[in-house]
């Protein structure tokens, strides 16, 4: 099983508890303020995992009062961090069995589309422990809008079309009008006719009916 690092569940709860305003970054808080939560009380037991405090300072701004550190969220300090995270994954796409897929399906792309969909990859992948806000911070920083966002196809080469619609026409169109014209001088050879059909064309029909008379209304 692969270890998960504690910090994504913090950066919600920290985001949420800084009680930041449009015209303030928000509040210090000690890390016990920080993890207790009544409707999460398991919270709390991040607090005595080792390292943990040296953990939380990745993400935050520290000021020490006292010999007591408070905390509050940084957000170029988290953003970095999932950035760090997004790259390691990215770096290591084409060992993971996780990613197998996706690396069958870019077979036919380009460098740059292969890159940018192996970004929205790892991108959907980390949002699985992220809020909408920071879904859409991480995929900003590498210039994209949205996870579902697909490239507008590449404008039609004139030349390429114009060669397939030449290899679509017929082959008679492709010949010189001239000859064209020949072919229609050309006299058409008279059908043979069976024995059968000659003897009845030289038969006296006068005053013979059509076979059609007999179908018609009396």
């Amino acid at each position: 099983m692969s270890p998960f690092d504690p910090l994504f569940v913090l950066l919600p709860v920290m985001d949420r508890a800084r009680k930041k305003t449009s015209g303030s970054h928000g509040m210090f808080l000690a890390l016990d303020d920080l993890l207790h939560d009544e409707a999460w009380p398991g919270l709390m037991k991040l607090g005595s995992l080792e390292g943990i405090e040296e953990m939380v300072k990745v993400l935050c701004d520290v000021n020490d009062v006292g010999g007591v550190p408070y905390y509050r969220l940084n957000d170029a300090n988290a953003l970095r961090w999932l950035r760090a995270k997004a790259d390691a994954l990215l770096g290591r796409f084409e060992e993971y069995t996780f990613f197998e897929v996706a690396r069958y399906r870019e077979r036919s792309m380009s460098d740059a589309e292969k890159q940018e969909t192996r970004t929205r990859t790892v991108v959907r992948v980390l949002s699985d422990c992220l809020s909408q806000a920071w879904q859409e911070r991480l995929l900003e920083s590498y210039g994209l809008q949205s996870l579902d966002e697909i490239a507008s196809p590449p404008a039609p080469n004139p030349a390429t079309t114009m060669r397939e619609e030449e290899e679509e026409e017929p082959t008679s169109a492709k010949r010189p009008l001239t000859e064209r014209n020949k072919d229609s001088k050309r006299p058409t050879k008279k059908k043979k006719l069976t024995p059968a059909q000659n003897a009845l064309a030289k038969a006296d029909i006068t005053g013979m009916k059509s076979i059609s008379s007999f179908f018609g209304k009396k």
